[in-house]
């Protein structure tokens, strides 16, 4: 699986026995399939069980040796490679003929197009990135493909360094080329620099830069998360035991066997419900309109709520009674007991009232909330702490960025270059942001999405000079916070101000006179 091609057949027959597995059938009998297997295989954020399947995570594996042959061209394996399957024409590395190709070498050239889709270049001399047929900006997009109507003709070959001016983006002159969202896009990527080494393949789709199945495996199903993630999410995060949740899957893709769904699979000639003489048993009206099942709910939802409660779809109606923090244990157990009671009055003949059913309800919660108390780990702590402006100690410049991680590693970068043009020597940088205080801190980051940023702010802190790297809440420094809210107002670039704003001076005097701001913080451990 991780090093060789399978056949088709090979992998169909492994997806089949794992449907199998999964709807409980054996070599005596076949259990009936509720979901399809592309339904089953999807993400949990789609609506699935996150199965996969055989092909694709092949295809996947075989992509991690392709990243791998790309990144350590020293590796004896990968030099026994190249010279026995691959040739070089005109410097690049072209497969020969696949006549003779050894399995490894077919299933690599079958996997080289999901190692292209995720393969996201980081221009650090911006020599070997084109500018226009390669993935640079972000994930999925190659600037070729949006390029204006009227825009000049272009030359594929163009390197990135074709529109660096002084270290900055020409932007005027993209803008010709580009829309301005993708303007928006390249300005936050760092310049190429020239001799600073050669520009970075990284794995785009994670944060580290570095390969992984399961994102190569996205990428080979072509799947991505959908709008209605959320209502998925509550179910995956419901609290219950596993079964129940499984059941309120199966609730919120309506595909359960109530005789609706009997009906559909022929199974049985009859829709209605055999309890109140509905004439169509569907998923909601068993947990909810059935009359058993809406004179048990009446006991337990406050009539204020009763309107709302009975008035929803079902896949908001599940969704909404999950999310919430104090009914929604209650709501995914009676919904299980409701199932549970009306398959045993239609295939066991059973009868239960409305009394012994909410006592038999409330006497399985209460075990299971003392069950979680017990094996509960301690959860983490907040406090509330006053948070203020603290003046730096004498002869030391201070100076934060506030933003997400590449604009705070962005704005790091260029607040530094001004520090030390200006001839301080004793600075602290506070930065909000945990994730890009830690970046800083890191020397080795090869792979990482940021590796230009990151290698040229390295560059900076080592210089002779002392740098204190920081973190600080954003109520810690409101004269920068509200800078960083004001960036949309400005054009792209770099700005400094000849006079300060009026709402900038009032804040300055705010953390002068070391008024505090409370907020909530998690603990230390």
């Amino acid at each position: 699986m991780q090093t060789t091609l399978l056949p088709i057949s090979i992998c169909d027959k492994i997806d089949r026995r794992v449907r199998k597995f999964i709807w409980g059938s054996t070599g005596d009998s076949r259990k009936i399939h509720l979901v399809h297997w592309e339904g089953v295989c999807q993400t949990k954020k789609e609506g699935g069980l996150g199965f996969r399947k055989a092909h694709e995570l092949n295809l996947a594996f075989l992509a991690k040796l392709v990243w791998l042959f790309t990144k350590k061209p020293d590796e004896l394996w990968v030099q026994v490679l190249q010279s026995k399957y691959f040739k070089t024409v005109n410097g690049v590395l072209v497969a020969k003929s696949s006549a003779r190709s050894s399995n490894l070498c077919r299933g690599m050239r079958r996997a080289w197009p999901v190692t292209k889709l995720g393969t996201l270049m980081r221009p650090k001399d911006g020599m070997s990135t084109s500018m226009w047929t390669d993935q640079w900006v972000e994930t999925g997009v190659v600037l070729m493909d949006y390029l204006k109507e009227d825009s000049p003709p272009i030359d594929p070959c163009t390197p990135v360094t074709a529109f660096e001016d002084n270290g900055k983006w020409d932007l005027n002159n993209l803008s010709q080329f580009l829309p301005d969202e993708l303007l928006l896009k390249i300005a936050g990527v760092q310049p190429p620099v020239e001799g600073a080494g050669e520009d970075v393949p990284t794995w785009g789709l994670e944060v580290n830069g570095q390969f992984s199945v399961r994102t190569a495996y996205s990428l080979a199903t072509d799947c991505s998360d959908k709008d209605d993630a959320a209502k998925w999410k509550e179910i995956w995060k419901w609290r219950g035991p596993e079964r129940v949740r499984h059941f309120l899957w199966l609730a919120m893709r309506e595909r359960l066997l109530t005789n609706s769904e009997r009906a559909r699979r022929k199974l049985t000639t009859s829709t209605g419900c055999g309890a109140c003489g509905c004439d169509e048993e569907t998923v909601l009206h068993v947990l909810r309109d059935c009359d058993f099942a809406r004179l048990t709910w009446m006991q337990l939802i406050p009539p204020s709520e009763h309107h709302r409660f009975f008035g929803a779809n079902l896949q908001d109606w599940i969704e909404r009674n999950l999310r919430s923090e104090h009914t929604g244990l209650d709501f995914g157990l009676t919904c299980w007991s409701l199932w549970k009671t009306r398959n045993d009055r239609v295939f066991a003949g059973k009868i239960t009232t409305t009394a012994t059913f909410l006592q038999r309800v409330q006497a399985w919660i209460t075990a299971l909330d003392k069950d979680r108390l017990i094996h509960m780990h301690n959860p983490p702590m907040r406090t509330e702490v006053d948070i203020s402006w603290k003046p730096p100690p004498p002869e030391w410049m201070p100076f934060g960025i506030y933003s997400i991680t590449r604009a705070e590693l962005r704005g790091a970068v260029e607040g530094l270059q001004l520090a030390w043009d200006a001839g301080y020597r004793r600075v602290i940088l506070e930065l909000d942001s945990e994730c890009a205080c830690q970046l800083l801190r890191t020397s080795d980051l090869s792979e990482h999405h940021h590796v230009a940023i990151l290698d040229r702010a390295q560059e900076l802190l080592h210089r002779q000079w002392d740098v204190s790297v920081n973190h600080i809440y954003r109520e810690g420094n409101k004269c920068a916070d509200y800078l960083a809210s004001q960036g949309h107002t400005v054009p792209l670039g770099f700005h400094m101000f000849p006079l300060a704003d009026p709402m900038l001076c009032n804040l300055t005097m705010y953390d002068i006179q070391g008024l505090s701001e409370s907020r909530v913080v998690l603990n230390e451990r």
